[in-house]
């Protein structure tokens, strides 16, 4: 006699996600249009001023990447710039192609409160005839490392209120113990920076950052960046990668939010791609929870190892 399948086995999913990152949300939105269960989900205002993240990683991999719709994109970055100072001028000593996208978080938000207010789906499955799957996402600015074996950096980002940089272009000054990234912010026609540096402690590394050429020219053309501000801002903030983990019915994810560092952005188009390859899970028959999440951590394990040498 043929074995019979459980039941319980090829259900459909539902899926509740709590959480304030994006890509969580985009997954909801997705599984909306396919007709799953889905709890609508509470889009927060409280986005960073600025976002970008990189997955041309996951193309050059043959990994699925998503292509974003144009009215949440706010400029694709295609060049990175590095500077360094030689004597008394800027030399330009690097100047490569690069592929990461800034996208409008607030646009986003919106779009996807729109759907879930709007779009109502024809076949929408009972929650009791689904296999309830929770996703639970922190969004955090900062992780703490654990790992003492290599030099953690200081880290401060923010916005200046004047055009530093070029449109689509990552610059980026680098020098001994000190690497500032700028983008332009063309929604305000303002510039967003990161500023990293090595140094024993918070009080050097302010004196490293505010003594580099190209930032005392930024500080005196700011009113709203001084050493004050940097001081109250900076932190230690080692690039960490995410973490995933299984809780009864539940995947946990704690991520840092990203910064113009290029690690970091990679890092954010890894979570995207975490999604992507979750939403095809979710439409994959004869699974269940618990081997979704397997199949979701085999993944990370493997991006892991593809971007090891960038962290």
């Amino acid at each position: 006699m043929r074995q019979q399948t459980q039941v319980s086995r090829v259900l459909p999913f539902s899926l509740d996600y709590q959480g304030a990152h994006p890509a969580g949300l985009w997954l909801t939105h997705a599984l909306q249009k396919y007709c799953f269960h889905v709890a609508p989900p509470l889009v927060s205002d409280a986005f960073p001023l600025f976002y970008a993240l990189d997955q041309s990683f996951l193309r050059d991999l043959a990994e699925p990447m998503l292509l974003f719709p144009l009215e949440w994109c706010e400029q694709s970055l295609t060049a990175q710039v590095t500077y360094s100072r030689e004597g008394a001028d800027m030399q330009i000593v690097d100047a490569s192609p690069i592929a990461i996208t800034c996208l409008d978080l607030h646009k986003l938000g919106k779009h996807l409160t729109d759907a879930f207010k709007q779009h109502a789906p024809l076949h929408f499955p009972r929650q009791e005839d689904t296999q309830p799957l929770s996703l639970a996402w922190e969004w955090v600015d900062t992780v703490s490392d654990t790992d003492t074996s290599h030099r953690q950096p200081w880290c401060v980002s923010g916005e200046l209120p004047m055009a530093c940089a070029s449109f689509g272009v990552l610059q980026t000054h680098r020098s001994e113990n000190v690497t500032v990234y700028f983008c332009c912010h063309p929604g305000t026609q303002t510039t967003w920076f990161t500023a990293e540096i090595f140094a024993e402690n918070a009080v050097q590394a302010i004196k490293n950052l505010v003594q580099k050429e190209i930032f005392l020219t930024v500080l005196a053309k700011s009113g709203a960046i001084d050493e004050v501000w940097l001081q109250q801002h900076l932190k230690k903030s080692a690039i960490i990668w995410p973490e995933i983990s299984w809780a009864g019915k539940q995947i946990l994810i704690t991520s840092q939010k990203p910064d113009l560092r290029p690690a970091s952005l990679k890092i954010e188009g890894y979570c995207w791609g975490l999604m992507t390859h979750l939403l095809y899970y979710l439409n994959t028959r004869y699974s269940s929870p618990d081997a979704v999440f397997h199949r979701l951590q085999h993944f990370g394990q493997k991006m892991r190892g593809v971007l090891s040498p960038f962290l």
